[in-house]
């Protein structure tokens, strides 16, 4: 049942950080996929932080996700996979891990809807900061994602129109 919490996720409750591992990244996503069986409700996922333009687009990404799950159109096996295809605008998931998925521990962006979760990764960061990307960053990952956008549209409207289309997807 999609609840109102669901589509207006406290933004407050959300954690999203661009961050970096000192362990290899097969490592810190094996720790990802155990916290993650241990916490079913639990969405957390590291994204190429060359593909994330802005907060907005990760938190629509997860939005996108919990409905796909409440109406069981999920392409995914669970909600963290799940936002990895709405973030790389793809219903393909070897797509969207090439397009969105980390790429290496030095430098990723993670996301994650549980607070317990990232306090059980965060020994294995050896940085964290807040993502808050300038617009010219989240221009640069929109013009390298291939996605043209009109002066007269805002960055923003744009992607979340990008990640609802990519709902009808194939």
């Amino acid at each position: 049942m999609l609840t109102e919490k669901m589509l207006n996720p406290n933004p407050h409750s959300l954690i999203i950080k661009k961050a970096s591992c000192a362990e290899p990244l097969q490592d810190l996503i094996e720790n990802i996929s155990r916290i993650r069986k241990s916490d079913k409700k639990c969405v957390l996922q590291v994204f190429d932080p060359r593909a994330i333009a802005t907060r907005e687009h990760l938190i629509a990404s997860y939005i996108e996700a919990k409905i796909s799950f409440s109406e069981k159109t999920a392409r995914a096996g669970d909600p963290s996979m799940e936002m990895l295809l709405f973030a790389a605008m793809t219903r393909q998931i070897s797509a969207a891990i090439k397009i969105a998925g980390a790429k290496n521990s030095e430098e990723f962006i993670l996301f994650t809807d549980s607070k317990p979760a990232f306090e059980r990764l965060r020994s294995m960061l050896t940085s964290e900061t807040e993502f808050n990307p300038s617009e010219k960053d989240a221009l640069a990952v929109v013009r390298r994602l291939g996605i043209k956008v009109g002066r007269s549209t805002s960055l923003t409207n744009f992607l979340l129109e990008r990640i609802a289309l990519s709902r009808l997807e194939q």
